[in-house]
């Protein structure tokens, strides 16, 4: 560790490259208009257009070209005005944000890549408009920092400069997508016991992103920035998907009059609970907090511990446990009158090519942190990114 780190010099040396890239930024073109309030002298405003057709066109070139002359500058200083505003506001953030870092996170930005790519992020700040953009470049730079372990073929550190670059070439929208792409198909809460459970997760995680612009060319830009693959191979529903991460939430009453009952009972009343209408249903989804995967082996240690059973009688009730999934039409119906956000995610897997859309590292790296930045989540980083 560096003794003479001073980490009040090092503030001030971030500052500087700061200063120094808002002092350079005429290279730098941003597209504005014009204040109608502008004051603009234009000097040929003073000449005569003769009726000849040559003379027209001579003269119109010379207004055209002294009226370009004279607004060129005044654009160039909206332009760097424009820039530096925005770096300052990004620089504000990311300021504020790595004061919180310990001195052997700090001393990272010694490394020349470090550097680099603060620079480029800190330019690609000035270009976006959308705050929250620059938001997001300032949150993928301080957690780079954080996940960089000073290893130079570090996969963390490839990714994130990757998701820091690729962020100049999107916008909002693109964004949006691929955020709601990541939530719906690979997140999943251990926390949902019921229907209305998993309704409030909709409105308080999903909601703020499903309004997004739904266009084939903003998918398509997706694919061509190099962050999913769109694939028919692989389209999925959102049925299919929620069933597979929460099968509880739809599961049909045991027929009073089988023997499955009786089995239940036998082995242990507490698998069994009835609820208000008299209709017996499997106790054991309500306290499960794994994940139902396909093979299930958690799940059935799971149930031969809380219930005192043998492996045999536990891959019994697990297949009752299958068995009485509602059919997906009837989920699908049960999902349309849930509520607004859940219908509208129906549409998106049936209409668009949502379904189609498949994140890469990159993707999802972006879509996790504008997460985490928009919704002010804690989500721990490391655990994304472990191999």
């Amino acid at each position: 560790m560096d003794s003479n780190f001073n980490k009040n010099s090092f503030f001030e040396n971030i500052k500087q490259l700061f200063n120094y890239k808002r002092q350079n930024s005429d290279n730098y073109s941003l597209k504005t208009s014009v204040s109608k309030n502008m004051s603009v002298n234009i000097k040929a405003q003073n000449i005569i257009i003769e009726d000849s057709p040559k003379m027209a066109l001579y003269d119109s070139k010379k207004i055209i070209k002294e009226v370009i002359e004279e607004l060129t500058p005044q654009f160039k200083n909206i332009a760097k005005n424009t820039f530096d505003s925005r770096i300052k506001e990004y620089e504000e953030k990311i300021i504020s944000e790595l004061s919180n870092l310990n001195l052997e996170s700090l001393l990272k930005f010694k490394k020349p890549e470090t550097q680099y790519i603060l620079s480029e992020a800190t330019r690609i700040s000035g270009l976006k408009e959308d705050k929250n953009l620059r938001n997001l470049l300032a949150k993928l730079v301080i957690e780079k920092v954080k996940n960089d372990d000073r290893n130079e073929d570090n996969f963390k550190d490839l990714i994130f400069n990757e998701a820091i670059k690729t962020i100049e070439i999107l916008n909002l929208n693109q964004i949006k997508i691929i955020t709601l792409s990541f939530l719906l198909r690979e997140v999943y809460y251990t926390g949902i016991k019921n229907i209305n459970q998993y309704k409030e997760y909709l409105d308080n995680t999903i909601k703020p992103f499903i309004d997004i612009d739904i266009n084939r060319h903003d998918f398509e830009y997706i694919d061509y920035a190099g962050l999913a693959i769109l694939t028919e191979f692989f389209a999925d529903d959102y049925i299919s998907s929620v069933v597979r991460r929460w099968p509880h939430l739809f599961l049909k009453p045991i027929d009073p009059k089988s023997d499955r009952i009786g089995f239940l009972n036998y082995h242990n009343p507490e698998m069994l609970i009835k609820n208000n209408n008299e209709e017996y249903f499997l106790n054991f989804p309500n306290l499960y907090t794994g994940k139902y995967d396909d093979n299930l082996v958690e799940l059935k240690s799971f149930l031969v511990n809380l219930y005192s059973i043998s492996e045999i009688i536990s891959d019994n009730v697990i297949a009752i446990f299958k068995s009485h999934i509602k059919d997906k039409k009837s989920i699908e119906d049960d999902l349309i009158n849930l509520s607004d956000t859940s219908r509208k995610i129906i549409e998106l897997f049936k209409d668009t090519l949502f379904k189609s859309i498949r994140l890469n590292t990159v993707g999802r790296l972006i879509a996790f942190t504008n997460y985490v930045e928009s919704s002010g989540d804690k989500l721990d980083f490391d655990v994304f990114l472990l191999p």
